[in-house]
């Protein structure tokens, strides 16, 4: 999730990890006449229009709101698919519903990159 991509001044596009990146969050002040605080949410960030710029890492934000109509935060994860793959995916999901459940504290360490390389290398599950 450390990853960025480059091209300029190469000849051809090097992904590069870098040695920290930290998630960025983007808070947002929507107003509630303008329409559902999840439905703005959602057209704002609509892949079709919006890009990330996959030279920052991570390629991967997280955008929220308050909406108070409804007494919640809604947000939004916005990725690239070649930060997360329908596995990777999966894990980001889990750990963010432990997180909202108050059970962050329960997930176990973190395993490092090198191990799910040398598990997709191998074919290993």
């Amino acid at each position: 999730l450390r990853t960025g991509v480059v091209w300029e001044g190469l000849q051809e596009p090097s992904q590069v990890v870098w040695r920290q990146a930290q998630l960025p969050i983007q808070a947002l002040a929507l107003d509630p006449a303008d329409g559902d605080i999840a439905a703005q949410l959602h057209a704002l960030f609509d892949a079709r229009h919006y890009r990330l710029d996959v030279t920052q890492a991570p390629l991967l934000r997280l955008v929220r709101a308050d909406d108070p109509a409804n007494q919640r935060i809604v947000a939004t994860l916005l990725f690239h698919h070649m930060a997360l793959d329908h596995s990777a995916l999966e894990v980001v999901c889990h750990e963010l519903q432990a997180c909202l459940l108050g059970q962050g504290a329960a997930l176990g360490q973190a395993v490092p990159f090198r191990n799910y390389v040398a598990q997709a290398r191998l074919g290993i599950s």
